[in-house]
């Protein structure tokens, strides 16, 4: 009985030290199957052996090829027919190896006085634990996320001490990388129809189930002044902001016809100004200055007469300038025509909507915050009750 202890402890430890790379089912989907071993414990291809959860783990169900391979995890394929339904925790281990089981002491031949050895201890379920959890490569609880019974991931807050930083092209991002996502996050100014928090998010989902991420209501912010006063910003959801840049741009192209219209109504015509002037004398002797004088008192005061002023204002119509000044602001409403039409494509295209990230797959896109008087702005991204919150100064 020592005997046999004592070889199952030395298989325990050459487990812990990752000779032997040996895991168990996490999931099953379908033709799918999760496996909790990752590089470089195993490659793709590789093939690994699954048994059954009878006790001692040496009753071979199937064979399972690996196909993808994604941070924590791996899924693979049935290679042949399974002699048993696959379920979770069932063990597996690659190249066929069985797993390592308590191995009795040689039993002597049996003789009337002397009993066969009792076989050994079977291993409690913490040695259960202990051997899947040290078959396996190391992760780091860090990033991935835990797993409750019902095979469903648990979502932890980060705290803001595993919030980092790095600079592209001169341009800071701030990330997590934690309950098996990765959540990054740029923010610069913006004026476009506003005054706006541009701000430029990036999700990863490395974990095994979907994500759905929903912008408009997974993001909050608020900004913070100089006496620590809190006020909430607006985050602004595409369909939202997509009816204010059409009020504004109906309004500009308005303006803009109303201008082109007028100015070239106002091309087609000319005005010219004429001046005609009349001077009135009265009949009779006139002085040496041309003056009729007029007797006054004894004395004669001169009358120079009345002066008449005549003004002629002429306006023609001028075809060809009216043609082309039509010409000019037909050409001008084109130009904002297409102008406007980028704009909302590039909106469309870039703005973040409501997304299902699945494993292995990332979105990426930008919402617009309202931008009010403060010295920082705090957006915090929520996904599944975890909070990744970020801090900018402006």
């Amino acid at each position: 009985m020592k005997h046999g202890l004592l070889i199952f402890m030395i298989l325990l430890c050459s487990l812990a030290k990752g000779q032997i790379p040996e895991g168990f089912i996490i999931k099953t989907d379908g033709d799918r199957i999760y496996i909790n071993l990752h590089r470089p414990a195993i490659k793709l291809s590789d093939v690994l052996t699954v048994y059954a959860n009878d006790g001692n783990g040496t009753t071979v169900v199937a064979q399972i090829e690996i196909t993808d391979i994604s941070g924590s995890y791996s899924t693979g394929k049935v290679l042949s027919g399974a002699s048993a339904p696959l379920a979770e925790k069932m063990i597996v281990r690659k190249d066929g190896n069985p797993p390592p089981v308590a191995v009795p002491a040689p039993i002597p031949a049996e003789t009337e006085s002397t009993p066969a050895p009792e076989p050994p201890p079977a291993p409690t379920e913490n040695q259960d634990q202990l051997l899947n959890e040290s078959a396996s490569m190391p992760i780091n609880l860090d990033e991935t996320p835990d797993y409750s019974a019902d095979n469903e991931p648990s979502w932890n807050t980060p705290p803001i001490s595993e919030r980092k930083i790095e600079y592209h092209d001169g341009v800071p991002y701030q990330y997590y990388v934690n309950n098996g996502l990765t959540v990054s996050q740029t923010n610069t100014k913006n004026n476009d129809y506003g005054k706006w928090f541009r701000v430029d998010i990036v999700v990863q989902n490395n974990t095994m189930v979907p994500i759905d991420f929903d912008p408009a209501t997974s993001i909050t912010a608020y900004s913070v002044d100089k006496k620590e006063k809190q006020t909430y910003l607006d985050v602004w959801a595409y369909d939202r902001y997509m009816k204010k840049v059409h009020n504004a741009q109906v309004w500009n192209a308005v303006a803009v016809g109303l201008a082109g219209g007028l100015a070239a109504m106002n091309a087609g015509f000319s005005t010219s100004t004429t001046t005609t002037t009349t001077n009135t004398h009265f009949n009779g002797v006139r002085n040496n200055h041309g003056n009729a004088p007029v007797r006054s008192g004894g004395n004669y005061v001169h009358n120079p007469g009345t002066v008449h002023t005549i003004t002629r204002t002429t306006r023609t119509y001028d075809a060809a300038a009216a043609y082309q000044a039509s010409a000019i602001a037909q050409n001008n409403m084109a130009a904002l025509s297409d102008s406007q039409w980028n704009i909302n494509n590039a909106i469309q295209m870039g703005y973040l909507k409501r997304n299902t990230i699945y494993s292995g797959q990332s979105v990426a896109g930008y919402v617009l915050i309202e931008r009010k008087s403060g010295k920082v702005v705090n957006i915090i991204v929520t996904i599944n009750d975890a909070n990744y919150e970020f801090a900018w100064n402006y």
